[in-house]
């Protein structure tokens, strides 16, 4: 059954076992991910409503450049391994403080800084997951492959989704949404232990580093280049229209909210 399986999916027996660490991985990425969002977007929109979304978005768009430049800029100068070791324990770090801080300060802009600081975390975590995968696998093994890998990140994100109303019976509070979330970045953190341990991903580090020196060209290069120019611009409408929509949907949610505190006679937020 379990070869019938890894034919139906395409998989070869000897990428089985990578396949899987992978898509365990991305699955607990994406619980990392939802649980956070959820958190933080309500504690936002119940703390300043749609006032400050803007900004928020703004500043986080701002973060997480700073984060990925300083991860762009690691990758070249250490072993690959050790940084996205290093990566996961940060995040990971950086969610056990955002769901402690609620108990030692009660900064108005605290829940600010975590709906400004959850996207950047996920881009990291996605970041780094991502160029693993990518030295794990060859080009044409990414083809088929990548789909299969990235499933493990959705259906954790439904699965997750589909548990909020039973998880929150249980939970006293909102914000022990981020809990969850650093558990599960912690058990994502420890899969990519395993497989950096069995699996080398600092091969293209050395393999490639004559190329890269011989491929690398001058930001004006870089930006007079006509696909990278329309590449960007697509990127640009994308992010233009997913701000819009996600604009809409927790304006929405907002009302949602307060009309559940009117009916409520409280707090919609326990």
């Amino acid at each position: 059954m379990y070869s019938a399986l890894l034919k139906a999916l395409n998989i070869e027996r000897r990428e089985s076992g990578m396949v899987s660490l992978l898509v365990f991985q991305s699955f607990f990425i994406g619980i990392f991910t939802l649980s956070l969002e959820i958190s933080a977007t309500t504690l936002f929109m119940e703390e300043y409503g749609k006032e400050l979304l803007g900004s928020a978005y703004l500043f986080s768009g701002l973060i997480g450049m700073v984060l990925t430049g300083i991860f762009s800029f690691l990758q070249s100068r250490i072993r690959y391994s050790t940084l996205i070791t290093l990566n996961l324990i940060v995040i990971t770090i950086l969610t056990f403080a955002m769901w402690l801080s609620f108990d030692y300060t009660t900064s108005e802009w605290l829940v600010f800084g975590i709906f400004s600081l959850t996207t950047a975390l996920f881009i990291l975590s996605l970041v780094a997951f991502s160029g693993m995968a990518g030295r794990l696998f060859t080009l044409r093994q990414g083809k088929r492959l990548f789909s299969i890998i990235d499933s493990g990140l959705v259906f954790g994100m439904i699965l997750f989704s589909l548990s909020i109303p039973f998880v929150l019976e249980v939970l006293p509070d909102i914000k022990d949404l981020m809990l969850i979330g650093a558990i599960s970045i912690f058990l994502a953190f420890i899969i990519q232990t395993i497989t950096t341990i069995r699996h080398n991903v600092n091969e293209s580090d050395t393999e490639n580093e004559d190329e890269e020196k011989a491929e690398s060209v001058g930001l004006g290069k870089f930006i007079s280049n006509k696909y990278i120019r329309l590449l960007s611009f697509f990127v640009m409408l994308g992010m233009i229209a997913l701000f819009f929509t996600a604009y809409n949907f927790l304006t929405y949610l907002l009302k949602v909210i307060l009309t559940a505190q009117l009916n409520s006679g409280g707090s919609f937020l326990r």
